[in-house]
């Protein structure tokens, strides 16, 4: 491909049935999803690999998979569809429109804690606004906002800032038991993890952060946890320490209507070995947000800001 062509803009419906290829796996199935002719499909992607002098797909008895160049294609096509995207939605706030998408990721406590009056209050200003919200794991939602899959994120304190990411919002939070609310230590002002030892516990899995800070203190502790489940899912290990299946250990974050309720009671640790949690909220450096994805933004912050004080 010489200069002229190199400079040349790329046929936006070849990129667009690509993406869909890739994204499936099959001509098939993306032709099924756009409702063209497969035909159609396959005779835009060869153009389009023509146009750049690279194969795109190895194509396999079983599928389609992407060679080197067709990654390299698929990642920057994904975050052309996305500032696209993002321009229409600009475009709209200036008519007044208020409609679009809202891309974020979230881990499950602040999607259950900080999230839902966010929104609540969001769709009051911006009611046609549809949010895609993908609940991940901490390091994965530092990936999403990396890659431009989501335009917020919130997780814990795994993700570290980096250039292409800047931290909006943060507070730390104690770690405490997660104890039904008639246990005989449900209305001590704090416990430690010795008063804890004969508790079957509830336990966080390997993959997510608050495991590791678990795991930090018990291992200079006498307590040895006689683990009775494990759960990516700190909803999940809240629900069986209502029952009294055992005790789990986390934040407040995301447990505030059960707790409200009577469900549950949050007892702090008092143990100086168990750090906070740090919640926060990233953005993706050098790419402003939507006027509604900036509301978004700063009512999550003000929430984050609360917890401050409440926490």
């Amino acid at each position: 491909m010489d200069q002229s062509d190199a400079s040349r803009p790329l046929d936006t419906t070849a990129l667009q049935y690509f993406e869909a290829a890739a994204r499936l796996g099959s001509l098939t199935a993306a032709a099924s999803e756009l409702r063209i002719a497969v035909s159609a499909v396959s005779r835009k992607i060869k153009q389009l690999e023509a146009e750049i002098g690279s194969s795109l797909f190895e194509r396999l008895p079983r599928g389609l998979q992407l060679t080197s160049a067709g990654e390299v294609m698929l990642h920057h096509a994904k975050q052309g569809f996305e500032e696209f995207r993002r321009a229409r939605e600009v475009i709209e706030e200036l008519r007044g429109v208020r409609r679009g998408k809202i891309t974020l990721a979230s881990v499950e406590s602040t999607a259950r804690g900080l999230l839902m009056p966010a929104l609540l209050s969001f769709w009051t200003e911006f009611p046609n606004v549809t949010v895609d919200l993908a609940v991940v794991s901490s390091s994965d939602v530092g990936r999403m906002v990396r890659q431009g899959e989501a335009e917020l994120g919130l997780a814990f304190s795994n993700v570290v800032s980096s250039g292409s990411l800047e931290m909006v919002a943060e507070a730390a939070l104690p770690i405490g038991a997660i104890l039904p609310a008639g246990h005989e230590l449900a209305k001590a002002r704090s416990v430690s993890l010795r008063e804890l030892a004969t508790e079957p516990v509830l336990s966080a899995d390997p993959t997510m952060l608050l495991h590791e800070l678990v795991e930090l203190a018990v291992s200079s502790e006498v307590f040895k946890p006689r683990l009775r489940l494990s759960s990516n899912s700190t909803g999940i290990l809240s629900s069986f320490a209502a029952v009294g299946a055992g005790v789990a250990f986390k934040t407040q974050l995301g447990l505030e209507r059960e707790i409200a309720r009577g469900d549950i009671t949050f007892v702090p640790l008092s143990d100086a070995e168990l750090p906070m949690q740090h919640v926060k909220l990233w953005k993706r450096v050098s790419h402003p947000l939507t006027p509604a994805a900036d509301r978004l933004a700063s009512l999550l912050s003000a929430g984050i800001q609360s917890l401050k004080q409440h926490h």
